[in-house]
């Protein structure tokens, strides 16, 4: 994975963050995810924050937009919310979906410098269950030890690769 956050353009200077942070987070469909991005709240510090997300193949999304005073607005865009919260500026998905895979950088304004504070990986994954088949020998008798411990087996496998 190669970052090209850290460019540089002829009319906006564009660097990471000394303390630039870059994660990769994987939730099963309908998490909730939070992601945070710290926010300077001195009223002489004149600067705006913004969360953005990329997809491959498709152009950069808009997700919300904040200014570093404090003041009490949400933008929602479907299941999604960038807000303000005590020195921080947050971007909350509600029930993710496959459709939120994506990289998400919350990105610093600040005059004509564009700097990227945080950036997140962020891979959603549904949980697929395979189905056990089970042999009886009679309709009426229960599951062996042995048998209990190969449905065991299957069902942690089957959740541990879809993680």
């Amino acid at each position: 994975f190669v970052n090209l956050a850290c460019v540089h353009f002829n009319l906006i200077n564009v660097s990471c963050a000394n303390e630039y942070h870059f994660t990769t987070k994987t939730v099963p469909v309908g998490e909730d995810v939070k992601l945070t991005c710290a926010r300077q709240t001195d009223v002489l510090y004149r600067e705006n924050l913004f969360w953005i997300r990329i997809v491959s193949g498709k152009k950069p999304e808009l997700l919300g937009g904040t200014m570093n005073f404090d003041f009490d607005v949400e933008i929602r865009k479907s299941h999604i919310t960038a807000k303000q919260e005590p020195g921080s500026f947050v971007l909350e998905i509600n029930g993710a979906m496959e459709s939120d895979d994506g990289v998400y950088y919350c990105i610093k304004v600040q005059n004509l410098n564009l700097t990227f504070l945080t950036g997140t990986f962020l891979s959603v994954k549904a949980l697929t269950m395979k189905p056990v088949q089970q042999n009886r020998e009679c309709s009426g008798s229960k599951p062996n030890q042995t048998s209990l411990i190969l449905m065991l087996f299957m069902l942690m496998e089957t959740v541990l690769m879809n993680v």
